[in-house]
């Protein structure tokens, strides 16, 4: 039994700083056991892994693809997102807080 404050024995450091370094995500499953999250390590993600990892709906990708405001790649008729691009995209439009006037 693990105490209040304390992570459960099964989730150890390791786990602990892979969670915590943005690697991790959420795993969809059913029944009664635990499954921990996966890291993701394809290069190229479908619209749904994209919506889950930017919290934008799929509408909402499809519309910005179709606009070229967000980096894609077509395979065959697939439409992919290369995560290398996605984080780039991100970091560029990231608006960073005004400094304060103090």
């Amino acid at each position: 039994m693990h105490g209040i404050g304390t992570a459960p024995p099964w989730l150890s450091d390791t786990r602990l700083a892979w969670l915590d370094s943005g690697q991790a995500r959420p795993v969809r499953h059913s029944g009664w056991g635990m499954r921990q999250p996966e890291p993701i390590t394809r290069r190229l993600l479908n619209i749904q892994e994209v919506a889950e990892y930017t919290g934008l709906a799929v509408p909402t990708l499809y519309t910005m693809v179709s606009q070229r405001r967000i980096p894609f790649v077509k395979v065959g008729r697939l439409t992919k997102f290369d995560l290398r691009l996605l984080d780039q995209w991100i970091a560029k439009n990231t608006v960073m807080p005004m400094p304060s006037k103090t």
